[in-house]
């Protein structure tokens, strides 16, 4: 059964350039060509230009077959249209031995620049392990931190925020000074501490210090509304049904401003 080497990893650790060394030492001693360093050069180019694509691979069955057979597609240089299919027949100890490509040079044993292709992308793939994407992170000056969580704004919210600031940047501050800010929150009655992780011993997972503790619903909530003006602020209102244009209505006629300073000036509400 085939696998595509993107959803399953490559198991040859081991697999380094000196295989396909030891496997083209093989063409030049048996035909006296040196020739094949060239073709590994130009192998290695088409794999860095990005020419190699669907590398798949079958895992040896140890009751009839060791050996591992990874192919690939090669598109090339010169005919846009044209795609060669190299492919690689190894052991599990490494040792390359024998391969073919669908080029014109590619009988077996092939020692073509398509084998060559996808003889360089199996090394970068098994030597791209989870700490070399780390580091090349890590070079790039990125590091892992955990997202700040901040409310859900929409696209047309942001765009409708940024007209309306755009509209009042520049009103004086007389104008300021009879606009209300007004804003509510809800917070959880009971809420439980953030952890994440503990270190413990085997067996202590129900020990009061090793466990967090919850509650249904959270244990309730409580919402509160206050506001804010030039003045001064409100009291702190306690809200007990759904926040709306009504409620913030409401709120103003019972909860103003010490000695109703800011609704006798107020023309305006802003939520």
């Amino acid at each position: 059964m085939a696998h595509s080497i993107e959803l399953r990893p490559l198991n040859l650790k081991n697999f380094q350039s000196r295989h396909m060394y030891a496997y083209a030492d093989t063409f030049s001693q048996i035909t006296g060509n040196n020739s094949v360093l060239f073709r590994m050069g130009k192998g290695q180019k088409l794999f860095n230009d990005g020419f190699v694509s669907s590398i798949s691979f079958t895992e040896p069955d140890h009751a009839a077959n060791e050996n591992f057979v990874i192919n690939c597609k090669v598109r090339a240089e010169m005919k846009k249209r044209v795609t060669y299919q190299p492919s690689v027949e190894i052991r599990t100890t490494c040792q390359i031995i024998t391969a073919k490509c669908t080029c014109r040079a590619g009988s077996a044993p092939s020692y073509c620049k398509h084998t060559f292709a996808l003889l360089h992308a199996m090394e970068y793939d098994v030597r791209m392990s989870a700490q070399t994407v780390r580091n090349g992170l890590h070079s790039a000056g990125l590091k892992a931190r955990t997202p700040r969580k901040k409310p859900y704004i929409s696209e047309v919210t942001r765009k409708r925020r940024l007209e309306f600031a755009m509209n009042y940047k520049n009103k004086p501050m007389d104008f300021w000074k009879k606009v209300i800010f007004s804003d509510e929150s809800k917070s959880k009655i009971f809420t439980p501490p953030s952890i994440r992780k503990i270190w413990r011993q085997n067996k202590t997972a129900l020990e009061s210090k090793n466990v967090v503790p919850t509650l249904k619903h959270g244990g309730g909530n409580v919402m509160v509304w206050r506001c804010v003006a030039n003045n001064g602020a409100s009291n702190l209102a306690f809200i007990d049904n759904k926040m709306n244009v009504l409620a913030v209505h409401k709120v103003l006629k019972f909860h103003y401003i010490v000695a109703h300073v800011l609704l006798m000036f107020t023309k305006q509400v802003y939520k």
